[in-house]
């Protein structure tokens, strides 16, 4: 499974998101938000919840 995830990871280009991440942060920056974060997730090691926190 964890390569699969990988590659789909890997198959996107941030080129694809420029297009709609304007009006998604516009539509989303009113929402309340819970993000639960695994403290053992093999794919996003916990440091980056308390960065993207605030993000």
């Amino acid at each position: 499974m964890k390569s699969t995830v990988l590659r789909m990871y890997r198959a996107f280009s941030p080129k694809a998101f420029r297009d709609w991440e304007d009006r998604y942060i516009q539509l989303a920056k009113d929402k309340k938000v819970l993000v639960v974060w695994g403290g053992k997730d093999p794919y996003m090691p916990m440091k980056f919840s308390y960065t993207e926190r605030f993000a």
